[in-house]
């Protein structure tokens, strides 16, 4: 059972560094949600703008990792053809 509870956990887990990604993905395509969030940041202080900042460049490097990680196999691969 503590297997399940376990596994349970690592897909919450994965799911929010999937949602910081795709919010991060968001703050950079869509005006209104960036204006949405700066309206957020002014009632915040600086570390928390910091904390906001730092998460989202994790979640943009965690939904780029994939991709990245494909086209360097292929590249890899190519070079030992």
């Amino acid at each position: 059972m503590t297997l399940v509870f376990e596994l349970l956990g690592s897909l919450a887990e994965l799911s929010e560094w999937l949602r910081m990604g795709f919010a991060a993905w968001r703050y950079l395509l869509s005006p209104a949600y960036r204006r949405r969030i700066h309206d957020g940041w002014r009632l915040d202080g600086w570390f928390d703008i910091a904390l906001d900042i730092l998460y989202a460049l994790a979640g943009l490097a965690f939904t780029l990792l994939p991709a990245l990680l494909i086209i360097g196999l292929f590249v890899l691969r190519s070079e030992y053809e």
